[in-house]
């Protein structure tokens, strides 16, 4: 949902049993009523500042977890002490990472997105 959203009407999402994620961009929190969703089991993403709002909100705050937007994630892969390398991943995205280290050579650490 886009950052200009003010209101989400009555029924909007009724009968969603597959919804798994919402994405409101709006820092302030939109006007919703306890007939917009009728599934609160999906995940709902808002921008870290109003975090605690979307919590608060008596439908909002229904979702079974509220948590923050996370932009620019990255897979980091530290080889020792000599490089790395960092790979952008998307949000939701499947991925599988072979990390063999050349002989003489040891996986240091692997982070993800910090």
């Amino acid at each position: 949902m886009g950052t200009k959203l003010t209101n989400v009407n009555y029924r909007a999402f009724r009968g969603c049993k597959a919804l798994k994620s919402v994405t409101v961009q709006n820092t302030t929190v939109p006007a919703a009523d306890d007939e917009s969703f009728n599934y609160f089991t999906a995940t709902l993403y808002v921008p870290s500042a109003a975090l605690s709002d979307y919590k608060a909100h008596a439908v909002w705050g229904k979702f079974a977890q509220v948590l923050p937007i996370v932009e620019n994630l990255y897979l980091t892969i530290t080889q020792s002490e000599s490089g790395r390398v960092k790979i952008p991943v998307t949000k939701g995205a499947n991925y599988a990472v072979v990390i063999e280290a050349e002989e003489g050579w040891k996986v240091n650490t692997v982070t993800f997105n910090g």
